[in-house]
């Protein structure tokens, strides 16, 4: 049995991301601009807004995870090669925690953290 294969470089290179907002925009060079271009950050998915051989911008539903991420851009013929672009960073924010006193110190006490950049719970 021969099980050869040919690996083939990605074209798309991504030269800058950056998020703002709820908004991110990859600039880059040979960037796919077919009809099935997928964005993603940190597994969380974006609806694309402009899609150029050079430039992608795509707005976030929903707060990605907390952390250091690459943009994820891919299509059919693979992901686009991040290089050494800084990551984006994801804070994670704690907007209230409840119960703030009369904590059972033994336990059974439910904790409820609010915030944003948590993972999601499958």
């Amino acid at each position: 049995m021969n099980c050869g294969y040919t690996y083939i470089a990605p074209k798309a290179k991504i030269t800058s991301q950056k998020l703002t907002g709820n908004v991110i925009e990859v600039e880059g060079t040979d960037l796919p601009v077919t009809a099935d271009v997928e964005v993603s950050i940190s597994g969380t998915a974006c609806s694309i807004n402009i899609k150029t051989a050079t430039k992608v911008t795509c707005t976030l539903a929903s707060t990605p995870t907390a952390g250091d991420w690459h943009v994820e851009l891919r299509d059919s013929e693979g992901r686009a090669n991040p290089g050494s672009v800084a990551k984006i960073s994801i804070p994670l924010i704690v907007n209230s925690v409840s119960p703030k006193s009369d904590i059972n110190y033994y336990g059974g006490t439910v904790l409820t953290i609010k915030g944003t950049g948590f993972p999601l719970q499958t």
